[in-house]
């Protein structure tokens, strides 16, 4: 006889459906240097709040460089846009791209590599 085991621990009541899209993602990699006391987590925290609706996933940062003797590190992100509506185009990433370079910019002593 099997018992039945206790399926409450894997309930997750307190999460929503989130329906995924048919359309396929864009991906951007971003890159840029930050003085050496900011953090990937601070960098992302700008990149998320300033993607607009249209960001699906990231930033996630696949890439960090700091040279010995430099006052500044060098962090790389890849993020990914997409809508539920259309297949995007490039222009529409790129346009997402520039709002966030934009927010990255206004960061004294964070420099976009470009």
């Amino acid at each position: 006889k099997m018992e039945n085991p206790d399926s409450v621990p894997y309930l997750h009541l307190d999460r929503t459906f989130v329906p995924f899209s048919l359309y396929p993602r864009i991906i951007r990699d971003i890159a840029l240097f930050v003085p050496t006391e900011v953090s990937a987590d601070e960098v992302a925290a700008v990149i998320r709040q300033s993607a607009g609706p249209l960001l699906a996933e990231g930033p996630q940062k696949f890439d960090e460089f700091n040279k010995e003797g430099e006052s500044r590190t060098s962090l790389a992100f890849r993020i990914a846009f997409q809508s539920h509506e259309k297949s995007l185009t490039d222009e529409e990433a790129n346009s997402a791209l520039l709002g966030i370079i934009s927010a990255l910019e206004k960061h004294p002593f964070w420099e976009v590599r470009k």
